[in-house]
This record gives C-alpha cells, sequence and structure tokens, in this order.
C-alpha cells in the first residue's frame, strides 16, 4: 500500500500523527465551512490533542487495512492541507466494495480537485 499517490496537481498523503498540527489548521481555517455537512463536534475536536488522538488511529488504521484517510495537497505547498478524500467500510470477496467520503478546503473549491 502506498503512503502517497502524485497526480498532475495534487499530493495525497497518510499523515502521521507527528502532523496533527497541520490536521488541526485544516479543521480550524474550514469549522463554519464544513459545518453544516459534518456530524456536530464539540469543543475538544478542536484541540491538537484530539486531532493527534485521531491521527493516530487512522495512521494505524491504514497499516491494518481497515480504513484510509488520504490528506490532499497542492504541488506549490507540502504543507497546508486543501482537502482529503477517505476509503472505508471495506468489502471484501466477491463483491469488493468501499465507502468514499472526502471534504474541500473553502478556498479550494471548483478547481477541478474532486472531479
Amino acid at each position: 500500500m502506498n503512503v502517497s499517490y502524485t497526480t498532475d496537481r495534487l499530493n495525497l498523503m497518510i499523515l502521521q500523527p507527528s502532523q496533527a498540527d497541520m490536521i488541526l489548521d485544516f479543521y480550524e481555517r474550514n469549522r463554519s465551512f464544513l459545518e453544516p455537512y459534518e456530524p456536530l463536534r464539540n469543543s475538544k475536536f478542536y484541540t491538537y490533542k484530539y486531532q493527534h488522538s485521531n491521527a493516530t488511529c487512522e495512521y494505524n488504521a491504514f497499516f491494518k487495512r481497515s480504513y484510509m484517510r488520504y490528506w490532499l495537497f497542492t504541488k506549490e505547498n507540502t504543507s497546508l492541507p486543501v482537502g482529503t478524500v477517505c476509503f472505508s467500510d471495506f468489502k471484501r470477496g466477491a463483491f469488493r466494495s468501499c465507502m468514499v467520503g472526502y471534504k474541500l478546503d473553502k478556498d479550494n473549491c471548483h478547481k477541478g480537485y474532486m472531479h
């Protein structure tokens, strides 16, 4: 399994728990934008401690092949996430499938990244 992919315009990366500051920054910048579409978040969600713990769980789940969240970065700036794409609820066997979810930074909509 690859921890990163590259497209013509984006880098997709599995982030490590040590990069929780980038994750927290993404959610803080997009809080009001994402709120109508996300589950209700309590104040702990918007803390480094929570995001570090969640990143640890997601990182471990990636290597267990049970859950994959790739963070999206433009090629010009690999320190500022512009979105995520997540694969979960894997079905194996003859009917191979999974759920796909995504979210995009408010300032990066309508650029064709999710096309």
